[in-house]
């Protein structure tokens, strides 16, 4: 967890322009620690004046740590995706956790974290 932490370049993932949804406040909780924070989200081309990337695959490779706030199912091809891009950390925001992604990423040597990052970060 501490390791994930540690990164300063985070991408979320399913991040949304609603101020209702865990998309948007877990991006915004994560500015406001201090984090760079890159959205990821294929319905916008920016958000709040930066660039909205559509994947993990079109992700910078300083990106330290991908945070999914997406079904699982979703999950599971963003994960597969991220670490065929190189990426190997992964919080996964409770309701978009998937057993099968955490096997793919440890099986790579990744890591991955099953929790809310709002209370850890």
């Amino acid at each position: 967890m501490q390791e994930c932490l540690a990164q300063r370049v985070v991408a979320v993932v399913g991040v949304s322009e609603n101020r209702e949804k865990f998309g948007w406040k877990v991006y915004v909780n994560l500015k406001s620690q201090g984090y760079e924070v890159l959205p990821v989200n294929a319905n916008y081309e920016e958000l709040e004046g930066e660039k909205c990337y559509p994947s993990v695959t079109e992700l910078p490779t300083e990106v330290g740590l991908i945070v999914t706030v997406v079904p699982p199912r979703s999950t599971r091809r963003v994960v597969r995706e991220g670490l065929e891009a190189g990426f190997r950390r992964y919080w996964m925001q409770p309701g978009s956790e998937d057993e099968e992604a955490v096997r793919e990423i440890e099986a790579a040597g990744g890591v991955a974290v099953l929790d809310c990052i709002m209370v850890r970060g």
